[in-house]
């Protein structure tokens, strides 16, 4: 790996056997995580967009599964689509995410398979933390901080929730370390493979826009001024340029609705502050110590006139570049968008561990210093690895058991917060994709944008809401009692209401237990008269 530090022992750097062991382990230890969270037994409501990136995947995967192959224009199909299970995201969201997902659930369609992929990523994310710490640290050190990296709870959450949040982290990685070989080598193929992967990442999620800040952010802390002036550095943006632009320019009114509408000034005041606290929340104090000192090792080469190594020039440059375009692009405040930043953190903190143990065991064999590394390493991890919780219950069994109860096809309404409207429309799409069409009640009974703003509801009274659901052809209606008071919106405390009071609109009603993480409560699920 790039930036190797001069007078590092590597016994094991060429042993493939080493390295398949650090990989069976990093995956078993990713996965065990996963199912300890609950995953596999929750339903897609983890987070408000979850339902999104697994049915939008769905999609993808049918297309390719078959429609594809018959020429079925893929725009007719993807509105199509959304016409029986609206929660597509493509277009607020890049494609790249997608692609991956649908090829992956290619031989499966399964609940399992869609959770598999997460895992996947997570784990190959820890082992290129191995691979680039190999040429950092010793072993040990390299080892460690590749396990931290899928313990780390915020890492544990995005790899129990399906979001396209973990694969833009390892593009992101990806990315930072194919810069610092463009660095060390400044070959046009290092330059180029940069370009791809920040357009792979862009194309998986907007906000791979931030790795347009390491290549000047790296360049400044390595004092490489002449490479400003080599060709084949300027052979970076033409990937993004030729492959993400286009998607960027074509989608900007969609992903518009996305933005917060607080004003830039007051955006950055907020922002900043906030993305350090949660750093330091995310990754506990012993890991910020360490970065720190890492950080003040960094000034203090740098004070003395000697540059960064590339891998560590582009790590730092990755870090910063991750808080500095959060904090000024208004997409909203999620400590979930840190997520890039871990790896980065825990190569340059586990460098420095390496350091201290090899200066302090300096006259000892190598078994003290990888004793005080991996204490340090247990330090790290009891304070930043609580423990994952997904629990998110009772849409999956829900829509199966009207499925059952129905001999023909099924129009449902289901009326929800954003998580449960999507795990609704999620289960769906995995249980029965020929036999039902869901229909949200925040899409039919009211008007809202992207992020709820400007709501309305489309009834004032009982029989224009009734209108609306004969003209929808509506067969079936889920109500969610399990919705937080503060969230529900009125449209759906009027279907509540008519569901227990109108019995001649909703002759026949069932209710399935719901649980949502402490919270149990139930589905209300009333077939409508023929």
């Amino acid at each position: 790996m790039p930036g190797a530090a001069k007078g590092v022992r590597r016994p094991y750097a060429s042993s493939h056997v080493v390295s398949l062991l650090v990989c069976g382990i990093l995956l078993a230890l990713t996965l065990a995580l996963q199912v300890r969270s609950g995953a596999y037994e929750s339903d897609f409501g983890g987070h408000a967009d979850e339902a999104a990136h697994v049915v939008t995947g769905l999609m993808v995967r049918d297309y390719l599964a078959g429609p594809v192959w018959e020429g079925v224009h893929p725009m007719r199909y993807a509105e199509d689509y959304y016409d029986r299970f609206p929660k597509v995201a493509l277009g607020h969201y890049p494609p790249g995410f997608y692609v991956v997902e649908g090829l992956w659930l290619l031989p499966s369609r399964t609940r399992t398979a869609v959770l598999l992929l997460p895992a996947l990523l997570t784990a190959a994310t820890a082992w290129i933390v191995f691979a680039a710490g190999r040429g950092m640290m010793s072993l040990p050190a390299a080892v460690a901080a590749a396990a931290v990296f899928p313990l780390v709870h915020l890492v544990q959450t995005y790899t129990a929730i399906v979001m396209s949040d973990m694969l833009l982290v390892l593009l992101c990685l990806l990315s930072a370390l194919a810069f610092s070989r463009f660095l060390a080598t400044g070959t046009a193929r290092w330059s180029l493979a940069f370009g791809l992967l920040a357009a792979a990442a862009i194309l998986t999620k907007g906000s791979g826009l931030l790795l347009a800040l390491v290549p000047p952010l790296a360049i400044l802390l390595t004092a490489r001024w002449r490479v400003l002036l080599a060709p084949k550095l300027w052979l970076a943006p033409l990937p993004v340029l030729l492959l993400a632009v286009p998607w960027l320019a074509l989608t900007a009114h969609i992903t518009e609705e996305g933005m917060s509408s607080v004003p830039l000034g007051s955006y950055l005041i907020q922002a900043f502050p906030f993305y350090l606290k949660n750093a330091l929340a995310l990754l506990g104090v012993a890991l910020c110590v360490l970065t720190a000192v890492s950080a003040a090792c960094a000034v203090w080469r740098v004070r003395r006139g000697n540059s960064l190594a590339e891998t560590e020039a582009v790590l730092w440059a990755l870090a910063a570049a991750v808080v500095v375009f959060y904090s000024a692009v208004p997409s909203g405040l999620d400590g979930r968008y840190l997520l890039p930043v871990i790896p980065a953190v825990l190569l340059l903190a586990f460098a420095a561990v390496d350091r201290i143990s090899t200066a302090v065991c300096a006259r000892h064999t190598a078994i003290p210093s990888a004793a005080l590394v991996v204490a340090i390493a247990v330090a790290v991890i009891w304070e930043a690895s609580a423990p994952a919780v997904k629990v998110f219950q009772g849409q999956t069994q829900a829509v199966s058991g009207l499925l059952t109860a129905s001999d023909g096809p099924v129009s449902l309404l289901v009326c929800s917060d954003p998580h449960g409207e999507g795990a609704v429309v999620a289960a769906a799409a995995l249980l029965a994709p020929d036999r039902i069409v869901v229909r949200r009640g925040t899409k039919l009974l009211s008007t809202s944008d992207w992020l709820g703003r400007g709501y309305a509801a489309n009834f004032s009274t009982d029989e224009e809401m009734w209108e609306l659901l004969e003209t929808a052809a509506i067969t079936h209606v889920i109500v969610d009692e399990g919705v937080p008071e503060s969230a529900v919106w009125p449209h759906q405390a009027a279907v509540s209401k008519a569901i227990q009071g109108r019995r001649d609109l909703f002759p026949r009603v069932t209710e399935q237990p719901s649980r949502r993480r402490d919270l149990r409560s139930r589905l209300r699920i009333a077939e409508l008269p023929d």
